[in-house]
């Protein structure tokens, strides 16, 4: 069998090799990184145990960290920016806190703090510096988005499959599935929604493609209903909505808001429309959220540790004082809180830096390179889904997708012979 070796020439003179192996590891990167990571899951949970998770949770991210070492060695490294600084910075100082509470610390926390340690570097710090140094170019990124979209839509029809009698249901995932058999994150599930939606939307609404590649960017974007329904995520509501918000700010020409108009007035249609079917557990724990605080519900309980944790920090301004929350005996269900009670101010701003700019970065895709909006909209959905769940040691969907927004390069390659030479 012939290989499809080949070399890529970019703008700036560089010679960039790439090959069969290259192609199908960053593939599997990407199909593992987002989604796909979840439909194994799910897999698991459902034919095995969630008692054995950890036996494909753990090699998933051996392999992932595996195969992003082995693009980052192979591609020729992008040279470090400001944000990629601040966010090694913070990082040091997540690390400080772990090491002062293996060596001096006394308080049990809700993980071991070897377990912090290793799921930091593992999900976090490691994919972060591997593909944010990492040279991508227009070949690369095709391949990403096949990768994201493919693994949304293998989650949704998994979904459907395992837990399609509970269409058309109110109730939330959790409600119906009990805990242990046959279980799935339903925060999960709607994230993972969002995600194929936003990206898909993204790229459609930005790029000039052709009628068979539409159906086929369409398809996820469909079935990811499903799944985003179904979790009834209020958070994944919004972290749909947010990345379309800042494209209409940022982008340049009226033409482009006119068109952002259009999709979105007919987004909100269909979506409506879909109610009738996924049901209304989305929008009914949306448009309750005052019911809920009057009464007690979860939101109260997320507000209450956010104020009791603020508190927290407070009193340990300069360097914070645990791996936790300490009212909620677990991390605070927000990572800016987080990062005050872990690293204090020490740690809370090069994290403000390195947000600001991965923003300002976003905002320059966003007006000279719309058609790669699809990146900034995994960051932002990223970053609004940890603003409401989940804690530092764990936030890869930030990591890898600031290290995209990061490393992008802005250069594009022409689909000329002279830009892509094949070997044997």
């Amino acid at each position: 069998m012939k290989s499809s070796n080949y070399l890529i020439k970019s703008y700036s003179n560089k010679i960039i090799a790439r090959n069969d192996f290259f192609t199908y590891n960053l593939f599997l990167i990407f199909f593992l990184a987002f989604s796909g990571y979840y439909a194994g899951l799910m897999i698991v949970s459902n034919y095995l145990s969630t008692d054995i998770s950890r036996f494909f949770t753990i090699p998933v991210r051996l392999i992932l960290l595996a195969g992003m070492f082995q693009i980052f060695r192979v591609s020729r490294q992008k040279m470090p920016d400001f944000g990629f600084v601040a966010f090694l910075i913070f990082s040091g100082m997540y690390l400080l806190r772990i090491f002062y509470e293996i060596v001096f610390g006394t308080t049990k926390f809700y993980l071991p703090n070897t377990e912090f340690l290793l799921y930091f570097l593992s999900f976090v710090l490691l994919p972060f510096y591997y593909i944010s140094r990492t040279y991508f170019v227009e070949i690369d990124y095709r391949i990403i988005i096949k990768a994201i979209l493919t693994s949304c839509l293998l989650l949704s029809i998994l979904t459907f499959y395992y837990y399609g009698d509970l269409i058309g249901q109110v109730s939330r995932i959790t409600q119906q599935i009990k805990y242990g058999e046959n279980y799935i994150s339903p925060l999960a599930l709607s994230y993972c929604g969002s995600l194929g939606i936003g990206v898909g939307s993204a790229y459609i609404m930005t790029n000039k493609t052709t009628l068979i590649n539409k159906i086929s960017i369409g398809l996820p974007i469909i079935s990811c209903l499903i799944p985003f329904f179904l979790g009834a995520s209020r958070g994944s509501v919004l972290a749909l909505a947010a990345p379309f918000m800042f494209y209409f700010i940022f982008s340049k020409g009226s033409k482009k808001r006119v068109n952002f108009a259009f999709i979105t007035a007919a987004t909100v249609i269909a979506l409506i429309y879909a109610t009738t079917y996924f049901g209304t557990g989305v929008f009914d724990r949306i448009f309750g959220i005052k019911e809920d605080i009057k009464y007690g519900g979860s939101s109260v309980e997320r507000l209450n540790i956010w104020k009791s944790d603020i508190n927290q920090f407070l009193n340990h301004p300069i360097f914070g004082n645990s791996l936790e929350s300490e009212y909620a005996g677990h991390y605070s269900h927000n990572i800016l809180i987080e990062t005050l009670i872990t690293t204090g101010i020490l740690g809370f701003i090069p994290f403000v830096i390195f947000f600001i700019t991965t923003l300002s970065k976003i905002i320059k895709i966003v007006k000279t390179t719309p058609e790669y909006f699809w990146l900034p909209v995994i960051f932002i959905q990223a970053i609004i889904q940890y603003m409401f769940s989940g804690a530092i040691w764990g936030m890869s969907w930030v990591a890898i997708s600031s290290g995209l927004v990061l490393g992008f390069n802005y250069v594009k390659i022409t689909k000329t012979f002279s830009n892509i030479i094949k070997f044997n």
